[in-house]
């Protein structure tokens, strides 16, 4: 069984989560589900330059938790469910860049949360799908960059295909047509690799550019459609 290091994380671990600066805000659920605004939370912390290095999902939701890190700027973000809301936590080098953060993202969510929650109940649920997709990406790229199992990459590879795949309002965005041809391409790519092997991450970086630019669009959908 091939196990692969993941650098950022272990730093995270050992020195960002105990010696870090940071600032916890907690977001009320109000009339979002756990499930809810969790993802919307998700979905409003992340961007192209954060890397989703932590994906941990809780089947009684309470407690899912996604930490991602920002290799520009050089901070960390958590968010976590708990019982009383989603916190978000930043972790970063001064507690002005923190406040700057934590308040960005504090009045995000909260507009996200109202555009959500005026929405049918048939859109809320691509919008979810939407973002699970989303999170399959940042697997994706995560483990081109950190060259974990192929298969394990194949598989979210396949999964952001086929749930592409089956959401109206993405296959009706412009664009989605190039996305999915996209996505075949690096279907087969890692289908013809040895599965059991770590994946090559120096011939890999098209493919990890490629998820880069299918992230910014599949972000840039969501946020249409919870902004208007």
């Amino acid at each position: 069984m091939v196990v692969v290091e993941n650098k950022i994380l272990s730093q995270y671990k050992n020195i960002v989560e105990k010696n870090w600066k940071n600032k916890i805000i907690t977001i009320p659920y109000d009339s979002l589900s756990k499930k809810e605004l969790f993802e919307i939370s998700y979905h409003c912390c992340n961007d192209v330059q954060l890397r989703a290095i932590w994906i941990k999902l809780s089947a009684e939701e309470k407690g899912s938790t996604i930490i991602m890190f920002n290799s520009t700027k050089k901070y960390f973000c958590k968010v976590q469910a708990t019982d009383d809301g989603v916190n978000i936590t930043y972790f970063a080098n001064t507690e002005e860049e923190i406040e700057s953060l934590t308040e960005k993202i504090k009045e995000i969510i909260e507009n996200r949360k109202k555009g959500f929650s005026a929405l049918d109940d048939n859109v809320k649920n691509q919008i979810l799908k939407s973002i699970i997709v989303l999170r399959k990406i940042d697997e994706v790229i995560n483990g081109v960059m950190i060259g974990d199992v192929i298969r394990k990459i194949y598989f979210s590879v396949g999964d952001t295909r086929e749930t592409f795949a089956v959401i109206p309002i993405i296959k009706k965005a412009e664009g989605y047509n190039l996305v999915q041809l996209a996505l075949n391409k690096w279907m087969t790519y890692t289908q013809n690799l040895p599965q059991e092997q770590e994946f090559p991450t120096e011939q890999g970086k098209g493919m990890l550019k490629n998820f880069i630019q299918i992230k910014k669009w599949l972000i840039g959908q969501i946020k249409v459609k919870l902004v208007g």
